[in-house]
């Protein structure tokens, strides 16, 4: 397996029916760069109706999904909020499954774990509202903006999208081109003070905010950096959601 960006450690999630204990049978994942605002204890009594994993739609592009071997029918989850019938992974290996997916791909597979859950439990995921993973770019983008920029077949609607992130359950600060996480000097997120009031009750408080080195996605921000609004959400959605994964499947041949 190998990793897009970030740590390796991020493929930790795979293995989770092997690292915790068996009294574990239902799981919730989170990622560490992420707010919970409000109760999600429902979670933990709600019907999966059968399904391996649940979790809130990712915005993504039907180019991207074929990549991965998938179709509109398919749900495919940003992995940052992901949960689990841990048992039913164990009784059919999950992990296994996991490792015959990525090794199909060469170890390249498309945004890394995220990719490699989406693709090996196709058909096997459950849509939650997205009020439970409200990740940055529903925040940087307008709606139409989203569309246009992800260019996703299926997706959740204007009005889903506005009620979760009035009132979030969990807020996902996800990487981004067009602006910077809460950690870093800058950040202009709408949830920052939130995250900066539960900074200053950990031991981290007096730590200064740190200055952002090196970005994801330079060409993304250049093309904003030179093009009106409407026309760089345009060409670096082209770019984006249909030009790279066209490339990477080309090249993977």
């Amino acid at each position: 397996m190998k990793q897009e960006r970030g740590s390796l450690s991020t493929f930790a999630r795979l293995y989770m029916a092997e690292l915790l204990p068996e009294s574990a049978k239902r799981v919730l994942y989170l990622d560490c760069d992420l707010l919970v605002m409000d109760d999600i204890s429902e979670l933990a009594h709600m019907d999966m109706q059968g399904m391996l994993c649940a979790g809130v739609r990712d915005c993504i592009s039907a180019a991207r999904l074929r990549y991965d071997g998938l179709s509109a029918e398919n749900v495919y989850i940003n992995a940052g909020v992901m949960l689990i019938d841990l048992e039913l992974w164990r009784r059919e290996r999950i992990s296994a499954v996991f490792e015959k997916y990525s090794d199909s791909y060469g170890g390249n597979v498309q945004y890394a774990d995220q990719g490699i859950v989406n693709g090996a439990l196709k058909g096997r995921i459950l849509a939650l509202e997205p009020k439970y993973n409200c990740y940055t770019a529903m925040y940087d983008f307008s709606y139409s903006e989203l569309m246009t920029f992800r260019k996703p077949p299926v997706y959740y609607s204007y009005e889903e999208i506005e009620k979760a992130k009035n009132e979030p359950c969990i807020v996902h600060f996800t990487t981004s081109f067009l602006s910077l996480r809460p950690w870093f000097s800058g950040c202009t997120h709408p949830c920052f003070g939130k995250w900066n009031e539960y900074r200053k009750k950990t031991p981290w408080a007096a730590e200064p905010e740190r200055v952002c080195g090196k970005r994801t996605n330079s060409l993304g921000r250049l093309i904003f950096k030179v093009f009106p609004r409407k026309a760089a959400v345009a060409a670096a959605g082209f770019v984006h959601s249909i030009a790279v994964p066209f490339l990477k499947g080309v090249l993977r041949r």
